[in-house]
């Protein structure tokens, strides 16, 4: 039986500038995405996810996301 591909979900217009503005201010600061996600305690995958557009982050996350980047 074949495996199914996931349909990538279309998130709204404020998720990809989030995406975006995340990973500018995290390289601007010359973090990995690792370094990231060991300050705001998530994972790495889930930083990624975060910088693709792939996932929307609560208010509760992007409060330790704005705490790691200072």
């Amino acid at each position: 039986m074949a495996k199914r591909r996931k349909k990538r979900v279309q998130q709204a217009e404020i998720v990809t500038r989030f995406a975006a503005r995340l990973r500018e201010l995290r390289k601007s600061r010359g973090m990995t995405q690792a370094d990231l996600a060991t300050k705001a305690h998530v994972t790495a995958s889930y930083v990624w996810r975060l910088e693709s557009g792939g996932a929307a982050p609560g208010i509760d996350l992007v409060d330790r996301l704005a705490a790691a980047l200072g």
